[in-house]
């Protein structure tokens, strides 16, 4: 069953190249989750949850992925910089590295060379066309952490793409504007 899985994708990513549509992203993370389904020695949950978070319209379950960068984004955060506005200017690499979706670079290069599939999707240009679509797909569709002092995060429709939207469990609602 995996190959054949394996075989869509490549084919997919040979004609779609780049990817320039929302369907071709979701079409593409439908994909990855059934491959990542089917292999019991290859779980990568990271993954997982950036498929599932893509086809759900809030994600509440299994957000456990997601814990320790919620963790270090409370602590970002709190140690930035705060503006009357509501805007925020984050302070270390957690919350940057959630917003441009570095640790999911890295997981998709390590499950595209573990399958053989071809790595154009993960070249630089490519990968931040993929990003800008792939936040796109995902706006208005919030992570529900109920975390110590996070409620929820949420990318949002901003001016030229979309802005990240933290909400505390008291309420305040802070914005890290134009992500993408």
């Amino acid at each position: 069953m995996s190959n054949l899985i394996v075989e869509k994708i490549k084919q997919f990513l040979e004609t779609h190249n780049p990817l320039t549509e929302e369907c071709h992203v979701v079409y593409l993370l439908v994909m990855v989750r059934k491959l990542l389904d089917t292999q019991s020695e290859y779980r990568n949950e990271f993954i997982r949850f950036y498929c599932d978070w893509a086809l759900h319209h809030q994600k509440t379950q299994k957000v456990n992925v997601v814990n320790s960068i919620v963790a270090g984004i409370e602590e970002s955060i709190l140690e930035g910089h705060f503006f009357p506005d509501g805007q925020f200017l984050p302070q270390g690499n957690n919350v940057i590295e959630f917003i441009y979706k570095e640790e999911l670079l890295k997981n998709m290069n390590s499950l595209f060379q573990e399958f053989s599939l071809p790595l154009d999707l993960l070249e630089k240009n490519n990968w931040e066309y993929f990003l800008r679509i792939l936040t796109k797909a995902i706006v208005d569709q919030p992570i529900i952490l109920n975390g110590k002092k996070i409620k929820s995060l949420c990318f949002r429709p901003a001016i030229e793409a979309a802005s990240l939207e933290i909400e505390f469990n008291d309420g305040k609602i802070h914005r890290f504007i134009n992500v993408f």
